[in-house]
């Protein structure tokens, strides 16, 4: 029958280990490791920049370690936790400089179970070069086109009122690399905008021909711009006038036309797109008597800006297919008379000026007519020209025309 070996493997197995542990722990507790590509920090940056200097290159960012120790400890060592530490408190002029270098360990590890043998490099290269400190000026370039508007509108940037912050940017460096900018080149591209945006930019350094500054050792105090970049819409809009009847013409009797029938405005496409004409003003047909001409200047609400510079607007009208008579009435009332005041009328009849059809004209008669003079706005005694209105009979194309009035005495 055969023999279960595995007993016998557990026990070979078990006693291998303890030797192990053994040889480690007791005969061979401490071991050796090399640790690369340590990560090297610097201090006391600012005491050099106090003597407007600064560390603009090196011969190597990190560094090697070979370290002796304890092998619990060393197997808490890595490349992250270890620190080592460039004091750059001792230069005091420009050049290359070989430091040496600390090394600290992380809290959890005792330092004293631990030896450093070697040093990859032994010291820390670095090169010091004294430093200047320049305000760059910004300037904005744009490529691209803006988003096309419907027909007759057209979209554009206002270069004029576009704001960049902060205004400018100061540039600390080595003093070639730092006078050879010209300027801090922001590039914006105008595709896609439909509107007043505000949005960040990042820069470039440019020298006097164009070509980018390289920034390695570069420090600028602006990381990026803020721009407002305000989009005006421009609009042609027809210019139009409010006609009233009146004075017995409509507007099948008055022809009239405008020194400019539209005019070219501009602004917040919110702003521009509400307005979809311009009215210049009233025109009463009452008062148009013969070839007429009116002058109207043009108003713009708030924000919208007049793109066309035309500011007055000659609107010339005549009237036609009406006639003119005189028409004398003797029965006529006054109104409104003050209490404390008495009211007589120099005169025992109202001469009035109508126009309308001819066939208006030929059916009316005196007795249509009716005339009021209303006293209302007078309250002291005196003699007083005071406008008559004159009510006539409703679908009758007729109206009053020119100064209709009445001398009145208030005592």
């Amino acid at each position: 029958m055969k023999k279960n070996k595995l007993p016998m493997f557990l026990l070979a197995l078990g006693a291998a280990i303890l030797v192990w542990l053994y040889d480690v722990t007791v005969v061979n507790p401490n071991d050796t490791s090399t640790i690369s590509g340590i990560p090297v920090s610097f201090a006391n940056e600012d005491v050099i920049r106090s003597q407007d200097l600064m560390v603009t290159g090196g011969s190597s960012d990190t560094v090697s370690l070979r370290i002796s120790g304890r092998r619990s400890e060393l197997k808490k060592l890595s490349k992250n936790n270890i620190e080592v530490t460039v004091d750059l408190s001792q230069i005091t002029e420009e050049g290359n400089h070989d430091l040496p270098y600390t090394v600290q360990f992380p809290a959890n590890v005792s330092s004293g179970e631990l030896s450093i043998d070697n040093r990859s490099p032994a010291t820390v290269s670095v090169t010091v070069e004294h430093y200047i400190r320049r305000t760059i000026e910004v300037r904005t370039v744009f490529e691209g086109d803006v988003s096309p508007g419907a027909e007759g509108e057209s979209l554009v940037i206002d270069t004029d009122t576009m704001k960049v912050t902060p205004g400018e940017v100061t540039v600390t460096g080595p003093a070639e690399q730092v006078e050879a900018i010209d300027c801090a080149m922001i590039t914006i591209d105008r595709s896609g905008i439909s509107e007043t945006t505000v949005a960040e930019y990042d820069y470039e350094l440019l020298d006097a021909s164009g070509d980018p500054v390289n920034r390695d050792e570069l420090v600028a105090d602006v990381e990026k711009f803020t721009i407002n970049i305000p989009v005006l819409k421009f609009k042609e809009v027809p210019l139009t006038v409010r006609t009233v009847d009146g004075g017995g013409a409509t507007a099948a009797n008055v022809s009239y036309s405008l020194s400019a029938d539209s005019i070219k405005i501009s602004g917040d496409p919110s702003l521009v797109d509400r307005i979809h004409q311009i009215e210049l003003g009233t025109l009463d047909f009452a008062s148009v008597i013969g070839p007429t001409t009116r002058t109207y200047s043009v108003s713009l609400p708030e924000g919208v800006n007049n793109a066309s510079g035309v500011t007055e607007v000659e609107l010339t009208a005549e009237v036609s297919g009406l006639n003119v008579i005189n028409l004398t009435i003797d029965d006529f009332t006054l109104i409104n008379v003050p209490e404390n005041l008495t009211a007589e009328s120099l005169g025992e009849s109202v001469q009035l000026t109508l126009r309308g059809t001819p066939a208006a004209l030929s059916n009316l008669k005196p007795e249509d007519v009716a005339v009021t003079v209303d006293l209302s706005s007078f309250t002291q005694p005196g003699t007083f020209i005071v406008p008559v209105t004159v009510k006539l009979p409703d679908g009758l194309q007729v109206g009053p025309i020119g100064s209709n009035t009445l001398t009145v005495t208030l005592s």
